[in-house]
């Protein structure tokens, strides 16, 4: 379990499946897709000579879901990251979970840097269903 008091956390998911600046829209997460990355593990997408800095597309999700932007399983063989803030409402501990079709990552950070990033869930493989990994509880 995560323990934030109102602090912003960036959320960072890498889900195997021109450069953009930086652009931080309240509600919404920025959805950066890769294409032609093969295999399933992580390092398909960031080992890829494009990422981070030259995504095939940039979208927008309005929910911590890719099926908001690809709503049926019509794409293949490409990498994604999401990013944004989440920003508790409530001072407490948090549970996250990650579901992912391929290996896929999920990082926070206490504040806007990549150097206080976390790994605080993980996929190795192709779409577990909250599976439980540590200490009995699902992640």
């Amino acid at each position: 379990m995560i323990h934030r008091s109102f602090i912003p956390l960036l959320a960072w998911l890498f889900a195997l499946g021109a450069a953009q600046a930086q652009l931080i829209v309240p509600g919404l997460l920025k959805f950066e897709t890769y294409t032609n990355i093969t295999g399933t593990p992580i390092t398909g997408l960031t080992e890829d000579p494009r990422y981070p800095a030259s995504p095939s597309q940039v979208l927008y999700l309005t929910a911590f879901d890719t099926r908001t932007a690809f709503p049926d399983d019509s794409h293949e063989n490409y990498g994604g990251r999401i990013t944004g803030f989440v920003t508790p409402v409530l001072s407490g501990n948090y549970e996250f979970f990650l579901r992912s079709d391929d290996a896929s990552q999920l990082l926070l950070s206490t504040d806007e840097t990549e150097a206080n990033l976390a790994q605080v869930a993980e996929e190795t493989g192709c779409c577990g269903a909250f599976e439980d990994t540590l200490g009995g509880h699902p992640r």
